[in-house]
């Protein structure tokens, strides 16, 4: 500490009761040439898998009053193609869609955070999308996954058809998305 902050170093041995220490030697002053400049072995890049989406996890985030058509839609797309779509809520148990369908939630945000999903649903449906925006765990779990390049479809957009999953599909199967910002 004596090597960072003499004067916080003096306080905290107050405190303690103990006289200051000695500083630590510094480090030489020598131009330190790494050991690595690349490792394949520890680079995403370097194993992207064979392009499928087999085994690819999607969190299909849901609340009350979510629009039950299109996201089933793609939840069946994503199960015939290889991939583990689940319905993740804020709460275990069951939420009710806009049309009445009651859909069981098969996970929590809390039980499976974002660092486990490859890719992430927004659904449709202006009372989930509500509960979902005012929820601040959605929020640090989308934004965790778009930090961290994951494929995040927001249905309900100006294009809410096939297409727009079988891109989302395209995205989730090139694994991530690294430059993305």
């Amino acid at each position: 500490l004596v090597n960072v902050d003499a004067k916080l170093a003096a306080a905290v041995a107050d405190g303690l009761g103990i006289e200051v220490p000695e500083a630590m030697p510094t480090v030489p002053g020598s131009d330190v040439t790494p050991e690595v400049t690349s490792s394949p072995a520890l680079s995403l890049e370097a194993r992207p898998g064979d392009g499928s989406l087999t085994a690819r996890r999607v969190a299909l985030l849901v609340a009350d009053g979510v629009d039950a058509a299109p996201l089933l839609r793609l939840h069946a797309a994503l199960l015939a193609a290889g991939a583990v779509p689940r319905l993740v809520g804020s709460k275990l148990g069951t939420v009710t869609a806009a049309g009445g369908e009651r859909l069981i939630v098969e996970t929590t945000l809390e039980a499976l955070p974002s660092c486990l999903w490859d890719g992430v649903v927004v659904p449709s449906g202006q009372k989930a999308r509500r509960a979902l925006v005012g929820n601040s765990a959605v929020i640090a779990f989308i934004e965790e996954a778009w930090r961290h390049g994951k494929a995040v479809r927001l249905q309900g957009d100006a294009d809410d058809s096939a297409s727009a999953d079988d891109a989302f599909m395209a995205e989730l199967a090139a694994y991530r998305n690294p430059e993305r910002t």
